[in-house]
């Protein structure tokens, strides 16, 4: 992570936590994105030898290609919104009786 020690020492459990997720995503990003340059070369030096065309995706398929298609963000309507409040607002009544 490049930290030095006197830096490593004055973060928190939690501050350490986040900073080495945050290094180890952005490993992980560094590496996908080699992984799609290397996809986009084979991809170009292949398709003018192919008899049908095939997109990159399909030339060389990646774990992580599903993924995105995966993370559907579904968005709360204000009645759903509303629900959750209230229910904290009375977990919060309930605990101060």
């Amino acid at each position: 992570m490049g930290l030095s020690y006197s830096d490593l020492y004055d973060l928190t459990p939690r501050s350490f936590s986040n900073a080495s997720k945050g290094f180890f995503e952005l490993r992980k990003e560094d590496i996908r994105t080699s992984w799609e340059q290397t996809r986009v070369i084979a991809h170009v030096t292949a398709s003018p030898h192919l008899k049908k065309k095939i997109k990159a995706q399909e030339l060389l398929p990646f774990p992580w290609d599903n993924e995105t298609k995966k993370k559907r963000v579904k968005i709360a309507s204000p009645e759903e919104i509303r629900k959750v409040i209230e229910s904290y607002e009375n977990k919060k009544i309930t605990k101060i009786n």
